[in-house]
C-alpha cells in the first residue's frame, strides 16, 4: 500500500512534469487499453529500445515548443501520445490555456533506460530521467504554479507501444513517475 510520502511524491512528480505540458502526469483510474498485437518492424530488443529512445526524446522536445495560449502548439506532442497519455495530455494542454499559464525553459531527458521490451505485443517499457530544473509555469498574475519541493531531474516510467502514426512505430502510452533505480541525478 503506497505511503503518505510516496503519494505526496508522486503528485510532486506530476506537478513538475506539468511544467513540461504534462500536468497530469500520474495515471488515471482507468484500466488500461491492451496494445494492438500487430507486428513491427523491430528485429530485436535494442532496436525497439533505440526507437522508443528516439520516441521519448522526440516527445520531450516537443512539449518545451507548447504555447499554452495556442492549444494548437501541442499538436506535435500529440502525435507523440495514445490512450491514456493522450488524453491527459489534452486536458492539461486545455486547462493551462483556460488559466492563462505561461511556460518557460526546457526540459531534457537524461537517461532513457530500458526496463523492458517485449517484441511479441510489442511494448517497451523505458525508466527515465527529465531534467525539469530550467522549467517554470506561471500563471496569469505573473506566480509560478511549480511546487517548491519539485524534484529538478525526475524520474519516470513511460511505456510505449506499437503505433503506425509515427516515425518510429512507438507511441507513449502512459507516463508516470517511479521510484528505486536507476536513481536520477539532480541539475
Amino acid at each position: 500500500m503506497p505511503t503518505f510520502d510516496s503519494r505526496n511524491r508522486r503528485r510532486r512528480i506530476a506537478a513538475a512534469l506539468g511544467a513540461l505540458g504534462v500536468l497530469a502526469l500520474v495515471a488515471a483510474c482507468a484500466p488500461e487499453t491492451e496494445p494492438d498485437p500487430e507486428p513491427t518492424g523491430f528485429a530485436t530488443e535494442e532496436e525497439a529500445l533505440e526507437a522508443a529512445r528516439e520516441t521519448f526524446e522526440s516527445y520531450v522536445e516537443a512539449t518545451n515548443d507548447v504555447d499554452f495560449s495556442d492549444p494548437e502548439s501541442a499538436e506535435p506532442v500529440y502525435a507523440w501520445l495514445t490512450g491514456d497519455a493522450l488524453a491527459s495530455e489534452r486536458e492539461s494542454v486545455t486547462t493551462s490555456h483556460a488559466e492563462e499559464r505561461e511556460r518557460s525553459g526546457t526540459a531534457v531527458v537524461t537517461l532513457p533506460e530500458s526496463a523492458e521490451v517485449d517484441l511479441d505485443v510489442p511494448t517497451v517499457t523505458l525508466n527515465s530521467c527529465v531534467d525539469v530544473s530550467d522549467v517554470d509555469i506561471r500563471n496569469a498574475s505573473g506566480e509560478s504554479v511549480v511546487s517548491e519541493d519539485r524534484l529538478p531531474v525526475q524520474p519516470v516510467v513511460v511505456v510505449l507501444v506499437s503505433s503506425d502514426t509515427t516515425p518510429t512505430q512507438l507511441a507513449i502510452q502512459s507516463l508516470d513517475g517511479r521510484e528505486g533505480e536507476p536513481k536520477c541525478d539532480s541539475a
